[in-house]
């Protein structure tokens, strides 16, 4: 028995900066669009999956099918290593560029297959494996140029990471606690926080699906996969996988 976790593996960048300190590029390759989009297309999302030991299903949005506020008329991400070349030199960077890549090495093997798509449009990878303590030091302290990363939404509920993850970092009114990349769009935000206050959840789901409608056009982030954990279940008992991972006793039942 498989069942996705709410957890969605994506591809971060230093969205503030204008020169950023682990790409040998002049300018912050980052902050343009088209090199955005290029990173997107030029990662297969079902190979990627494929070549895991562990058991995935290909991301296309910020957060999975099942949480509430998923954009669910979008179309699937696409792959087209042409034309992400063509946006690479469209932005000013025709022959590619050098950029280290931060990830935890419990993701270490995806982060490879990753950084070897990547180097087939030009992208040139250094993949740098890190325990999680140096990792979220350098990472959540906005000292990455490009992360892979991983965000969960506990609730069942986008917000979770539209407040967290991709707001504008307001600590004092705690938005943005997660947002490693720096990443700011007023409308947005906006966007986030009038979902907030709609209490009526058939008002509040469209508010959602187009903040992350939103997210996923400005690629604020490139979803790359979703774990799927792995049950086996005795007779008699009986039990219904959670996607919060959690295994309780309590919803363990006996035929």
């Amino acid at each position: 028995m498989r069942q996705s976790s709410i957890f969605v593996k994506f591809l971060g960048f230093d969205l503030k900066h204008a020169k950023t300190p682990f790409c040998d590029a002049p300018k912050n390759p980052f902050l343009d669009p088209r090199v955005r989009q290029a990173i997107s297309l030029s990662i297969d999302r079902p190979a990627l999956v494929s070549r895991l030991s562990a058991s995935a299903v290909p991301a296309s949005q910020a957060v999975p099918p099942f949480i509430f506020g998923f954009a669910s008329t979008m179309r699937e991400l696409g792959y087209d290593p042409p034309r992400a070349r063509r946006l690479l030199a469209e932005a000013g960077f025709p022959q590619g560029f050098s950029v280290t890549l931060h990830a935890r090495r419990l993701f270490g093997e995806a982060a490879r297959v990753a950084a070897e798509m990547l180097g087939q449009v030009g992208i040139r990878v250094k993949l740098e494996e890190l325990a999680d303590a140096p990792f979220f030091e350098i990472v959540g302290g906005h000292g990455s140029s490009f992360f892979l990363s991983r965000f969960g939404c506990p609730t069942g509920d986008a917000s979770d990471i539209l407040e967290n993850a991709v707001h504008s970092i307001d600590l004092e009114r705690r938005f943005g606690r997660s947002n490693d990349g720096e990443y700011a769009n007023p409308e947005l935000d906006h966007l986030i926080e009038e979902s907030a206050s709609i209490l009526e959840m058939e008002h509040r789901r469209p508010v959602l699906q187009k903040a992350l409608a939103t997210v996923t056009d400005e690629l604020a982030l490139v979803p790359l996969y979703i774990d799927q954990d792995v049950y086996a279940i005795r007779k008699p008992f009986t039990w219904r996988p959670r996607n919060d991972n959690f295994l309780l006793a309590a919803e363990v039942g006996v035929r």
